[in-house]
């Protein structure tokens, strides 16, 4: 019997959430680099600027002289700093300007732009900074960051780039997992409990420690918060010298809990032990709508362990990946004893106690291999897969390895592991080893294969639009599609309702896959349309029966015509509190639970919950603005 899963995304949220923050009248202007150092020191001396707002007026040259970072542990900036689109190059950080940074009970050494952003409603925003970020202390706990080395609880990086060269050398403790023993880089951020929303990462990020846990990532290196609506473009690696745990990711390096959305690596990703095209390590951390294009893998060291994933390089305790796609060639080389190599995850379980992991309506299309002088787990979709659930997914991807146990969706698969209503090349069994069990799978030819859709993650765009009153605009629909790229997508969705909330401002129509939107007065009114997507049926064609709901959205900002052009804002007050969930649907025949029920909403219905739901953070306000 054909089961599948909805996702079910909480947020609290409120409507001032869509509009922009409002700047302060006391404004902190900042046009040089002797006035960047002078707030830098004023911050330094115990000024947080808690409440009060700083702008960039030009961009800074700080010419590679040594930069000493804004913020102590004792006095971490707590204002809202707007780079207003501005650039500060020439950044030089090392490890002799590193300072003291408190991580839970522990006491790291950090090194960034600023060090420490701490504070409700503290964020940096719109800023591209760029030069090289190292910390080579030769100590354990060390973090360097791009942008910051520590982001505290609702803090938020907003609209920033990266491309500033950021590293991390240390020298471990005793190196034993109990004890705190770090060596963490970002490029955006080392560590991060807060947000962060439409930031790229084009600088290089590595790590080369002896520490326990030796961490590099592209957008965050240790991940507590949230990243959403962001990208990585430069290499991630991690050199072959940490004792157990070389832990590299495109997007993230380690998660515990967290939330990764509408993120991209076109990176490449490098860890001799374990590496993720978006995550490395995800403990209980939930991925929605991510896609890697880079190649993952690495250099097994002998007597060791490589775990290499498409999405995820080892997933543990509740970890999720819901419409995500992977491209990039996945697998270690090397002499190591174990090989674990998966075009969406290397490794996945969990603790007879915790949560299994889920991975829905996912594909991919790169090619998978790996070598292990012990035993080599190699599957399109999962190197070696425990305690988890893996549905409504494709592989088109060839599985290679020297050894044994390649598998076209799993390499070796636990009797508490569930797959089906997957697909995957003839050629393979489903399971390689193991309980070798997929209900309801098929084996396809490449052909057959390359005309394969998986529906991933649709979207409006452009996701934000302003207009004034009486001025129409269009947006459409984007929808991604792995392995197969039909002639026509319009017919693997529809738009089943549409609306505004609030519907003061604007008018909305939709026709086929084109949203109008109209000005009505002045104000910001969040869209929201109701899509049900299709996968390809087996016999060709829409697979009518695969339907599945997405919630689709977007900001309309209609304004006087005559209004001068906006400084870049900062993100509004009240943050995202994203908390999804992966529930199971029960099959046919069985009772919903409540709030779960497949009958269609009324407009106004979805656009009310498009307020309470997640891809706000996203889509709806950023400073993608239409050109």
């Amino acid at each position: 019997m054909k089961r599948y899963f909805k996702l079910y995304i909480i947020a609290l949220l409120l409507l001032t959430v869509f509009c922009p923050a409002a700047e302060s009248a006391v404004i902190t202007e900042i046009g040089s680099a002797e006035q960047l150092a002078a707030f830098r020191d004023s911050v330094n001396a115990g000024d947080d600027y808690d409440g009060l707002n700083v702008r960039l007026t030009a961009d800074i040259d700080l010419q590679n002289a040594e930069w000493l970072p804004i913020g102590t542990a004792s006095a971490p900036f707590r204002g809202k700093f707007n780079g207003a689109g501005h650039k500060i190059s020439g950044l030089k950080v090392t490890g002799a300007q590193s300072a003291a940074v408190p991580v839970g009970t522990a006491e790291y050494s950090g090194t960034a732009l600023f060090l420490i952003l701490s504070g409700k409603h503290a964020q940096i925003a719109n800023l591209t900074v760029e030069g090289t970020v190292e910390n080579r202390r030769q100590r354990s706990n060390l973090l360097s960051g791009g942008i910051v080395a520590y982001a505290g609880p609702d803090t938020v990086l907003f609209n920033c780039k990266n491309y500033a060269a950021v590293s991390v050398a240390g020298k471990g403790g005793n190196g034993f997992f109990g004890d705190e023993d770090y060596s963490i880089a970002g490029g955006v951020a080392a560590h991060l409990e807060g947000y962060i929303v439409n930031c790229v990462n084009y600088g290089e990020v590595k790590s080369s420690s002896t520490s326990a846990y030796s961490i590099a990532a592209g957008l965050a290196g240790r991940v507590k918060g949230y990243i959403l609506s962001s990208r990585n473009v430069g290499a991630v690696s991690v050199a072959d010298i940490g004792l157990f745990q070389n832990i590299a990711g495109g997007v993230a390096g380690a998660g515990e809990g967290g939330v990764l959305f509408d993120v991209k690596n076109e990176g490449g990703i490098y860890s001799s032990n374990v590496g993720g095209g978006i995550i490395g390590f995800a403990y209980g951390t939930s991925l929605q709508n991510a896609i890697n294009s880079g190649k993952v893998g690495g250099t097994g060291q002998s007597g060791g362990l490589i775990i290499s994933g498409g999405i995820v390089g080892k997933a543990y305790n509740g970890a999720s990946a819901v419409n995500c796609a992977n491209m990039g060639a996945v697998g270690g080389t090397g002499t190591p004893n174990y090989s674990y190599a998966g075009g969406l995850a290397g490794w996945s379980s969990a603790g007879p106690n915790s949560v299994e992991n889920i991975f829905y309506n996912c594909s991919n299309s790169g090619v998978i291999s790996g070598e292990g002088v012990t035993a080599t787990r190699v599957g399109g979709l999962v190197g070696e897969m425990g305690k988890s659930q893996l549905a409504d997914s494709a592989n088109s991807g060839s599985v290679n390895t020297g050894k044994a146990f390649a598998g076209g969706l799993v390499g070796n698969k636990f009797s508490n592991a569930d797959i089906y209503d997957s697909v995957y090349p003839s050629g393979y069994d489903a399971v390689a080893y193991g309980t070798l069990s997929a209900r309801d799978c098929s084996a396809l030819s490449m052909e057959q294969l390359a005309g394969f859709v998986v529906t991933v993650a649709p979207s409006l765009s452009p996701s934000s639009v302003t207009l004034t009153k009486g001025e129409s605009k269009t947006l459409s629909v984007e929808l991604q599609t792995f392995p197969g790229t039909p002639v026509d997508k319009s017919a693997f969705y529809s738009i089943v309702s549409l609306g505004a909330e609030p519907a003061d401002f604007v008018s909305v129509t939709a026709d086929g896959g084109v949203v109008t939107v109209s000005g009505v007065d002045n104000g910001a009114s969040l869209l929201a349309a109701q899509t049900v997507c299709y996968r390809s049926a087996l016999s060709g064609g829409v697979d009518r029966n695969s339907a599945k709901k997405a919630l689709i959205s977007a900001l309309a900002v209609v304004k006087e015509a005559s209004a001068a052009p906006d400084v870049p804002p900062l993100w509004p007050d009240i943050p995202p509190l994203v908390s999804p969930d992966i529930s199971p649907v029960p099959p046919s025949g069985q009772e919903t639970p409540s709030g779960s029920s497949s009958s269609g909403c009324d407009v106004g219905g979805w656009a009310v919950l498009s307020l309470i739901t997640l891809p706000l953070a996203v889509y709806l306000y950023s400073a993608r603005k239409e050109d």
